[in-house]
């Protein structure tokens, strides 16, 4: 999906739109496939109980499906946060005027090593921060739901 920045720029131009584009297609497929994981792994036994307690598919679904697979979409989410910051300075590479990406491309030109390091600890504390933030809102989430 990466490789799609050229072409988001060219089809796009060097606006936000084809950066954020790029970092929601890069996000989407770990998000989509753990949380699907999650929904075809629910216990069957439980999904019988249902069924014979009268529940239907979509009361089964909203009911069980969906809080077992909580855990996975969160895991799903927590991988996407990290390829986010990765995406965002990538499509910054491609065509930008200001932004983390481009702050990286001129401190290389320039060997300048130590603003390197500098541009890498940001993305580093960055990918860390809002990895930190779903872990807080998934253990706020579970402690309410008492899923996890």
């Amino acid at each position: 999906t990466i490789v799609l920045a050229p072409l988001f720029a060219i089809w796009l131009g060097f606006g936000l739109l084809p950066k954020i584009l790029l970092v929601i297609l890069v996000c989407f497929f770990p998000v989509a496939v753990t949380f699907t994981q999650g929904l075809l792994e629910t216990d069957e036994s439980m999904d019988e109980l249902l069924n014979v307690m009268g529940a239907g598919r979509w009361k089964s679904f909203c009911i069980l499906r969906i809080p077992q697979a909580i855990p996975s979409l969160f895991s799903g989410l927590k991988i996407a946060a990290t390829y986010s910051i990765m995406a965002a300075v990538i499509s910054e590479w491609v065509g930008a005027k200001m932004g983390l990406g481009i702050f990286m491309t001129r401190a290389m030109s320039s060997f300048r090593t130590s603003l390197l390091f500098a541009d890498i600890l940001v993305i580093v504390i960055l990918s860390l921060a809002i990895y930190k933030v779903i872990e807080i809102v998934e253990k706020i989430i579970g402690s309410k739901t008492n899923i996890f």
